[in-house]
Parts: structure tokens; sequence; C-alpha cells
């Protein structure tokens, strides 16, 4: 799990750094790098679920707070709050669909 949040920090670093100004430039390494974390995260509480033991409970304790860590800092990044608004504002923007213009 370590590996996984260190290489989607990583990668926003990266992203943040890129200042992206299109969807594809902004969304589709976004979403690679909450993909990696949501289902390598998900693996680790399925098998919490469905086969616990004290040792999945402590690994998973140990790993919780910096998983939580990492999708507070993605979700308050000023950089990609304003990727998203430069996406608002851009020419693109016409062309986008419904569920693009929500997210």
């Amino acid at each position: 799990m370590r590996s996984v949040l260190d290489a989607a920090e990583a990668e926003l670093v990266r992203l943040e750094a890129a200042a992206p100004n299109t969807w594809d430039a902004l969304w589709g390494p976004l979403e690679r790098l909450m993909d990696g974390v949501k289902r390598t995260w998900g693996l680790v509480t399925h098998l919490t679920a469905v086969r616990n033991s004290p040792q999945l409970r402590e690994a998973h304790e140990k790993m919780q707070g910096e998983v939580v860590a990492f999708w507070n800092r993605l979700g308050q990044s000023r950089p990609l709050f304003d990727a998203y608004n430069r996406l608002r504002d851009g020419d693109e923007w016409s062309g986008y669909d419904q569920p693009q213009r929500r997210i």
C-alpha cells in the first residue's frame, strides 16, 4: 500500500506542476492515480472484512492514516482546483457533456 501511495503522490505532484488545461491532460492522469489507490485499498478492506486476523487489522490500522491523508491532500489540492477552473473557463467547456461539467 505504501508503494502505491508513493507512486500516486509522485504522479499527483507531476500533475499539479503540469498545470493541465484540457480534460484529457487533467482527468486521465488523475483517474489513473486515484484508481490505483482505490483498488489497492479496496483489496485491503475486503480482506479485513472476509478474512479478519490480528495481523491484518494491525496492517490496516497502520496504513489507514496514510490513506486518509492522501485523499485529504488530493481533495484539497489548490493546483487541481485551479486546473478545474481552467477547464470551466476554457474553450473546450462548450463541448463537455453533463457528467464532465458536473465533475
